[in-house]
């Protein structure tokens, strides 16, 4: 839910690596929707640099999406 967001904004999956300073793979797998696990440093970086980015005041679940998992 990542994606729909930064094309609101127009901002790149290259900036946001930039502005939260994590791995080009981490922020690549989160915009992608590929992440399998994500620990509360990653997620408060990413937070922290979409509300500078955007200048919107976002919650978790702004960003996050819980999928049941298939049998």
């Amino acid at each position: 839910m990542i994606r729909p967001l930064l094309e609101r904004h127009h901002i790149s999956t290259y900036r946001l690596m930039r502005e939260s300073g994590l791995a080009q793979g981490t922020v690549y797998r989160l915009v992608n929707g590929e992440t399998q696990s994500l620990n509360v440093e990653t997620l408060d970086r990413v937070m922290a640099a979409l509300q500078r980015l955007t200048g919107e005041r976002l919650e978790i679940s702004d960003l996050l999406r819980y999928d049941e998992p298939n049998p």
